[in-house]
């Protein structure tokens, strides 16, 4: 994929420092997955290894006719050997770290591991797209597929089982943020401080992707001053509840709000498959391309032309994140506006604003147009805001991005702490502000906060950067993240969650794109203020001092987070594999092997019932493992999928009756209906339909048993007489 995507970061990144080789294979995977993606939608190719090969050799081939169309590029790449060189030893280490920890902790089971497990094994299963909706046969899936496309397309493309790959791609996932942050943090402190050496840049590379994936939020102190704390398990302990810290309740004791706050060291331990998480890697690249508009409209040389590329690469990107997870690309594209506009307001030629206005115009429209036959089948299912009436409380605020704000006034006095007295004046005032805001918890204090660093960091960007759109860099990535912190205390996404929950997955979803955005802009932020203070002679002061101290504490709270919740996520685990099964093989082994019997025998098309149950259960668990659609899975997943429960409580009803049994001429109608042609009968359906339930199905072609423990039955094509 890095060799795929080098001459795509060529074009699109020029003026960044490292040029964006660094960003090639994020770049190259979603230069496949789209056009795996996109050719099955014609109906002309099937989903599967040779289909993938396929793909992979058309990109090849575009590849190796852009190298020949770009004469400069290989001279370049020799140039950068050692820097592609060692983007590559980036991605290995974090994939072989993080697949070591995620061997002990492999299983697919609890939270929405079955739902995206369901999503994963339909996209790798469906012979053309749309991909059939595994929880809801015969209709397409009405989510945000894209990422488990990608990931699918990979593990066919290698012949990975689906339980495989679901830990593949997680880990993946993983070493492809490791390598983007990396890069970030690299070409973050080059712009900000052009005679950083190599190794500088490098190493505040590699503390930017620690910060973004390793980091927790300052939760931690309570392992420290509540000796029993550190003892809970997982659940009980830091591991859950450093997510669930911005919580309200009223004076009686009665929940106001209730939010979530993860943040990627969470959400890779809790190991989730989740579209935020998948998206990860691909909003920290749209960071990248936003620092790309940042110099190119601030560079008065540029042309209309030259823009062109830049543009199309990101309406690919943009696009994609609107359907890998929707939330992300309202917000990365506003961040790209802001970077374009930055840099020709403040540094570029401002009589290009009708240029910028058309490129930014044509990259929203093929953002749409790149994934169109996604949104022709795609009914959103969100789609009105809301007024918050019940806002953040600083404290809880502070202790999720204490860290970073940290970090975002050392940075201030850096820029500032050495020009004059005012420039001190105006740090102290940021900070003594900070400080008041925290102290006092005023109602819309979080408001205000976020308000204060992001006009701070608009002021550093634009007052301060010396005329040079580069040293703007650095401040823009912390206004934005600031910025969206700032955003769930206006409005919220009116979802399907009333109070106190309506803020909740606002919440959640802001600020898991906040926080990686201020780890990645503290990274360069730390490095150049610590270097400042500490190897300038006579500078050393007791603010320096104490500014360190503060630092030195806070990376040790927020480094408790992976060793404590990592710890507890895995102990007692006895295993060392990478089947998110093997679990149930031990505990269900007949189950798996008839769904196994099932996955390779079941032609395409086929539908299977299963007992119908409640979400976050065992329930659905054939279609999940197989991919292969049931009548209905987690039946409050579809209703939110689908706005109501129109389509979902009739199935609920017949699949009922058809495991209750109502006379064999009713339950093949029934069978009919919805075109199934397994009936499933295992422990599930024992439990809920009483221990006779195969009994029902006497006279059906009994395809596959393990006496006692699991039948499937085949479908008669007509009732009796039909």
């Amino acid at each position: 994929m890095t060799l795929v995507g080098l001459p795509l970061a060529h074009i699109l990144f020029p003026r960044l420092p490292s040029r964006g080789y660094l960003l090639a294979k994020p770049l190259g995977l979603l230069a496949f997955g789209f056009v795996s993606w996109l050719l099955l939608f014609t109906g002309v190719f099937a989903n599967g290894r040779s289909y993938q090969t396929i793909v992979l050799l058309i990109v090849m081939l575009a590849a190796l006719a852009a190298y020949r169309r770009l004469p400069n590029l290989a001279a370049e790449l020799r140039a950068r050997k050692w820097q592609i060189i060692l983007g590559e030893a980036v991605f290995a280490v974090a994939f072989l770290l993080f697949a070591l920890y995620r061997a002990r902790n492999p299983d697919i089971a609890g939270t929405e591991k079955p739902m995206e497990f369901a999503m994963l094994s339909s996209v790798m299963r469906s012979a053309t797209f749309p991909p059939m909706d595994p929880w809801l046969s015969g209709l397409p899936v009405n989510y945000y597929y894209f990422g488990y496309s990608i990931g699918g397309a990979l593990a066919n493309l290698a012949g990975t089982a689906a339980s495989i790959a679901f830990n593949l791609w997680l880990i993946t996932v993983f070493a492809l943020t490791a390598l983007v942050t990396f890069s970030l943090g690299h070409d973050l402190l080059a712009l900000a401080r052009d005679k950083a050496t190599a190794i500088e840049r490098n190493v505040t590379g590699g503390l930017a992707a620690v910060l973004v994936l390793f980091a927790g939020n300052l939760a931690g102190y309570r392992v420290v001053i509540e000796p029993d704390f550190h003892r809970e398990d997982f659940w009980r302990g830091l591991g859950w509840n450093a997510s669930r810290v911005l919580q309200r309740s009223n004076e009686a004791g009665e929940l106001q709000d209730y939010t979530i706050n993860e943040f990627p060291a969470f959400s890779f331990v809790l190991g989730d498959l989740h579209p935020h998480v998948m998206a990860l890697p691909f909003t920290m690249l749209a960071a990248a391309i936003a620092l790309s508009w940042l110099l190119a409209w601030g560079d008065r040389t540029s042309s209309f032309r030259e823009t062109i590329p830049l543009a199309a690469g990101t309406a690919l990107l943009l696009g994609a994140l609107n359907v890998i997870n929707p939330w992300d690309f309202p917000s990365f594209a506003v961040l790209v506006a802001i970077a374009g506009l930055t840099g020709l307001y403040f540094f570029g030629d401002r009589r290009r604003w009708t240029d910028i206005v058309i490129h930014f115009v044509a990259v929203v429209a093929l953002s749409l147009l790149l994934y169109l036959p996604y949104h022709l089948h795609f009914e959103p299912f969100i789609s009105r805001l809301g007024l918050v009436s019940v806002r953040s409380a600083v404290g809880p605020f502070v202790i999720i991005f204490g860290f970073w704000i940290v970090a975002a006034i050392l940075l201030l006095a850096h820029r500032l702490g050495r020009d004059s007295l005012s420039g001190r004046w105006m740090v102290l005032a940021v900070g003594a502000g900070v400080v008041a805001l925290w102290i006092s918890n005023f109602p819309v204090g979080v408001l205000i906060l976020c308000a204060l660093l992001a006009a701070a960091m608009a002021y550093l960007g634009v007052r301060r950067s010396d005329g040079e759109p580069g040293r703007a860099a650095l401040p823009l990535v912390f206004f934005a993240g600031f910025g969206l912190a700032a955003v769930p205390e206006i409005v919220f996404v009116d979802d399907f969650f009333g109070p106190p929950y309506e803020r909740m997955n606002t919440v959640f979803k802001i600020y898991f794109q906040a926080w990686p955005l201020l780890a990645v802009a503290s990274a360069p932020a730390l490095y150049l203020f610590l270097r400042r203070v500490w190897r300038r002679s006579g500078e050393t002061s007791a603010f320096a001092t104490g500014a360190t101290a503060l630092v030195a504490v806070m990376f040790f709270v927020a480094g408790i987070y992976p060793f404590a919740a990592g710890g507890a996520r895995i102990e007692g685990s006895q295993t060392a594999t990478l089947d998110g099964l093997a679990f149930a093989r031990r505990n269900w082994p007949a189950e798996v092997e008839a769904a196994e019997w099932l996955r390779a025998e079941a032609p395409a098309g086929s539908v299977v019932l299963e007992a119908a149950g409640n979400a976050y259960t065992d329930y659905a668990r054939v279609s999940a493992w197989t991919g292969i659609p049931t009548v209905i899975g987690w039946d409050q997943h579809e209703a939110l999928w689908r706005r109501d429960r129109q389509e979902v409580d009739p199935r609920v009803i017949d699949v009922d009756a058809i495991y209750q049994g109502r006379g064999r001429g009713e339950t093949l109608d029934l069978l009919h209906k919805y075109d199934v042609r397994y009936v499933f009968v295992g422990r599930l359906e024992r439990e809920k339909y009483g221990l006779d339930v195969a009994t029902r199905f006497t006279g059906f072609p009994l395809l596959f048993e393990i006496r006692g423990e699991v039948s499937i039955f085949g479908v008669p094509l007509s009732t009796p007489g039909g």
